[in-house]
């Protein structure tokens, strides 16, 4: 996906038939679908009675789920008709994530709770009291049923999504975790945190193994490609500035 430098819209791409389609969040309550190649606007979503917070695809259909500052997610199709709203959140619904393997889309709310959700349905299956503190980032872990959280409250935590069980819990004190990447085929994840470093952990043992240091200011996102080394890039609060960051080496 890209963000603009706004921070009131953000446009996430998708393959979809053979072609790219774009799907952009913005401040006046409305998604907007756009044919990439076309420059052309396809369909304007409107529904939400609040600012629209997160926008995620849901892999092997070609829906898109948006949370709301009005509480509720909303299930769309490309062609802009809303197939379902999901409704219980108690407050502003921050992060909005799809796990493809499990087919269960998860909200995380400003109440620190955390709801998996049958969208086909519209039902919610658990709601998980995971952190004290707002959740910042979350990851699931591939081909199984287990997340890993990250929170404000200075935590990172493995949790089973089903019956809300934290299996591991680790970090530092007075260090708050701001996003999370999963490095694929390893049993590490990536911390970034408010102080700037980025540390890598064994989630198994809780372990960390790498401090990675050199952002002058808070690290607010990260994501690991799998190419054919093993990188890891991160986004620096308040600049322009890409670190591209070589980990490990692929056997």
């Amino acid at each position: 996906f890209f963000l603009n430098d706004t921070a009131t819209t953000e446009i996430y791409t998708e393959q979809i038939v053979g072609s790219v389609r774009c799907v952009q969040e913005t401040a006046d309550r409305t998604l907007k679908i756009w044919d990439y190649f076309e420059s052309q606007c396809q369909t304007t979503l409107e529904g939400h009675t609040g600012q629209i917070t997160a926008v995620v695809s849901i892999t092997d259909t070609k829906l898109v789920a948006s949370a709301s500052s009005d509480k509720t997610i909303k299930i769309w199709n490309q062609e802009g008709q809303l197939i379902n709203t999901l409704s219980g959140h108690s407050s502003i619904i921050q992060l909005l994530s799809y796990m493809p393997s499990s087919k269960v889309l998860v909200g995380y709310s400003r109440d620190r709770t955390t709801k998996l959700w049958n969208y086909e349905y519209g039902s919610c299956i658990n709601t998980l009291p995971i952190h004290k503190d707002e959740i910042t980032s979350i990851v699931q872990i591939p081909d199984s049923q287990y997340i890993i959280s990250g929170s404000c409250d200075n935590t990172i935590r493995v949790v089973n999504l089903y019956n809300g069980e934290a299996t591991n819990r680790f970090g530092e004190d007075k260090l708050k975790v701001m996003c999370l990447a999963a490095i694929p085929k390893t049993n590490l994840v990536a911390s970034g945190n408010q102080d700037g470093t980025i540390k890598i952990w064994n989630f198994e043992t809780g372990q960390c193994l790498k401090v990675l240091e050199g952002h002058q200011s808070q690290t607010t996102s990260l994501i690991a490609i799998p190419v054919s080394y093993t990188h890891l890039r991160a986004h620096e609060t308040g600049r322009n500035l890409v670190c591209r960051l070589l980990l490990e080496k692929k056997k």
